[in-house]
Parts: structure tokens; sequence; C-alpha cells
């Protein structure tokens, strides 16, 4: 059936919303929007503040720390796991059936049956914890987090447990017994070991002691198990060790887990977020689609790191529209050289994106007389550099003054001789 003009109008808008963009990936959109639209209203809103929530930790403008951008999703986890979650109190008030209202009702019967023997005894509250572990055991968000790594699709489940890896202490992460061990033991163990490390550390410790444990900065290296086997999928991978401590006492504190990631803790639970809304939704989550998602990341990571070298050109170019030496620090005389313009992630875009230019690509070539023109002007800077010395390796008989005053000149001259194209 052909579609409407009023429902072109909203597919258009559509195929640009943070939900189509984050769980579309390539699918059908007319057959995506239908599926989105037959969810409930809660489940609809929750996939699209989950949606705007991951373009937030996306976001290379906000520059968000690692340890945030893990609760944040964490949070995303709570929201998906939990899409009809009601506190306490509403729990026993609400009379819809899908907030488990007749396992409620049936247990309520039972409690209030035995409450004169309870009343008896004097015992009233193990009556009111016996219906509140009814409601914990449906509506606990330490339950539901967990459901939420059962729940993922297996290619989802796959790659978790085959880019983590928990260990209790006192066991060290480099013990290739330990290594052995954990590759090959069930995958729901491991799953249930992540899902605890995820929930203590990256949410409930970050928002109830203000706790803040180390993310990518951490120790990096090859695992080394005793099995082969596992080796063969191990040793080729760089790996991030972490270590989290228990409460400090005075200047000392034990180790309580050693947890070591594979890739970028913060991929792998953006990919576990995209895989269980999209199952929500009723589309595939499969092998295919990770390897995607995750050439997506990577390329995502080289423009983050073009980004960033384009603001490290634009302060280079600063220092030269400025009249100071490098380092000239409150009058410090403390002279190293002048800086370099850098065009290493430029290079590696023009690399991504060479095999679907076209010859006479206009932005394609103008980049590439950008790069091949801060190749020649550093050239240029590094002769200046070799030149003009630092000032701790000039020759004696020449007062700093002198020396500082020749290094001016000498860059006025160079600004002067290059203004039209800086």
């Amino acid at each position: 059936m052909p579609l409407s003009e009023k429902d072109l109008q909203v597919l258009m808008r559509f195929s640009s919303s943070a939900v189509y963009r984050t769980f579309g990936h390539n699918e059908d959109l007319t057959a995506f929007y239908r599926a989105f639209m037959a969810q409930d209203e809660e489940t609809r809103q929750t996939i699209t503040r989950v949606a705007h929530r991951l373009d937030l930790v996306d976001d290379p403008l906000k520059a968000i720390d690692p340890p945030l951008s893990l609760y944040l999703l964490c949070t995303c986890i709570d929201a998906l796991s939990s899409p009809h979650w009601l506190d306490f109190r509403d729990w026993l008030l609400t009379k819809k059936e899908k907030y488990g209202t007749a396992r409620r009702d049936a247990r309520l019967a039972d409690v209030l049956a035995k409450l004169p023997a309870e009343v008896e005894h004097g015992d009233l509250t193990k009556a009111i914890r016996d219906v509140y572990k009814v409601y914990k055991d449906s509506h606990g968000i330490g339950v539901r987090f967990g459901q939420f790594f059962e729940e993922l699709p297996e290619a989802a489940r796959q790659m978790l447990v085959s880019s983590y890896l928990v260990l209790k202490p006192p066991k060290h992460w480099a013990y290739p017994e330990h290594v052995t061990k954990w590759f090959s033991g069930p995958q729901q163990t491991r799953l249930e070991s992540i899902a605890e490390y995820l929930f203590t550390y990256r949410r409930n410790r970050f928002t109830h002691n203000v706790e803040v444990h180390p993310a990518q900065d951490a120790l990096r290296g090859h695992l080394e198990p005793e099995d082969a086997s596992v080796e063969r999928t191990t040793k080729s991978e760089t790996w991030t060790s972490l270590t989290f401590f228990g409460e400090r006492l005075g200047d000392t504190a034990d180790a309580e887990l050693h947890v070591l990631v594979k890739g970028h803790e913060s991929f792998l639970l953006s990919v576990a977020i995209i895989c269980y809304a999209r199952k929500l939704l009723g589309f595939r989550n499969d092998a295919q689609l990770i390897e995607q998602l995750a050439a997506d990341y990577g390329r995502k990571r080289v423009y983050w790191n073009l980004y960033k070298e384009l603001q490290a050109n634009w302060e280079t170019y600063q220092f030269y529209t400025m009249d100071c030496m490098a380092f000239d620090i409150q009058n410090d005389t403390y002279y190293c050289g002048i800086p370099c313009f850098r065009f290493q992630w430029l290079a590696t875009v023009m690399e991504l994106t060479s095999e679907d230019r076209a010859p006479q690509s206009l932005y394609w070539l103008e980049a590439e007389s950008c790069r091949t023109y801060l190749q020649q002007l550093n050239e240029m800077i590094g002769q200046f550099n070799e030149v003009h010395l630092p000032l701790y390796a000039s020759q004696d008989g020449e007062s700093v003054e002198d020396r500082w005053g020749h290094r001016q000149n000498a860059k006025h001259d160079l600004i002067t001789h290059h203004s039209r194209n800086l």
C-alpha cells in the first residue's frame, strides 16, 4: 500500500531521529518505524531516551570522562531492563497485569491468611518483608540489571564474555591458569561476573559512594593462558588491566577485584545496549552486525582524533600570530623551539575515504593539498629550530636578551614569509 504524503513526512523526520540513527543500522526505514510504533508508549519513550543518552556518550565535543560514560551507559541498562518499573507503593496500587499483579495478589492473600499468627507472635515485619521480596524479585534494580545480560542476544553475550575477564583477589590476571579457567568456564557464570562488576563498581559505587574507579588509563599487556587454544584467541590482543580497591585502612587498601577489558569498555556496553533495543524491536543481532558497529566505532575514533588534531593546530596557529616565543611563561626565557603542525589523523581520514572518493572529489583534493602544505611547513620549522638552538644549548659570549631577540626576529621573518598560507 502506497504511503500517503503525511506518512512520508513522518518517515522523513524519523529517518534523522536519534532512535533510527542509533538502532536502525541499515534496516528498512518503513519496517523499522512500524516496529517502533508497535511498542507500547512506555517502551517507545524508554528507547528514545536511551538513544539520546547514547548520543551524549558518543559526542566527542562533550569530552565525557570514561568513568562517567560507563555510569551513563549503566543507566541505559537500568532503563531498558525495567521499562515498566514501579516503586513499591505504586506496585501495591497498580491493577495492570504487566506489572505481575497476579503473583502479587496471590502472595498478598497468603500473607493475609497468616497475618493473625504473625501478629500473635509479634512478627508483623516478616509478613511485610515477604511481600517486599515478591516486589524485589520482579522490580529490584539489581535483579533487572542482571537479567539484562541474560536476555541479550547470543552474539552480544559472546562478545562480552570474550572481551572481559573478572578475577577476585588474591589472583593476579597474569597467572596463565586463571586466564584459562575464566575462558573455559560456563558462559552464564562469566556473564554474571561481568554484570556484578558493572553493577557494583560502575553503577552503585559511582552513584552512592561517589567513587571514581580507573578506566582506560591502566596497565596494558597481553594475556598468557596455559591452554594453547585460548592463547590463539587472546595473545594477539591488547587488554587493559583494572584493579579495584576496597575501603582504605590508613594509607593502604586491599584489592577487591581485577578486571581485564579487551578494547574500549564504553564501546562494549554501547553494543550490548544497541543489541538489546534491537531485540525488543524484533531485528537481527548477529556477529555481522557487531562487526559493522565495531567498524563504525573505529571510524568515529579516527574522526574524534582528527578533531583533537585540529584543536591542537588551532593552538599552534594562535602561537604563530602572538608576539611571543615557545614556552615564554611569565617572562621566563626558556626556549626550546617553535611547534610544528600535526596531520597524522588527517592522513588517516584520507586513507579511510580514499576507496569511496571520486577522482574529482574537491574535498579530498583540498585535504591532500592541506596535508602536503603542512608537511612542507613543518620541514621549514624543523630547519628553523636547527638553526635557532634551545637557549641552554647556545654558545657562550652572547647575552640571553640578544639570543632571545634573534629568535624573535627570525620567527617574525618566518611568519611574514608564509603569512598568506597561514
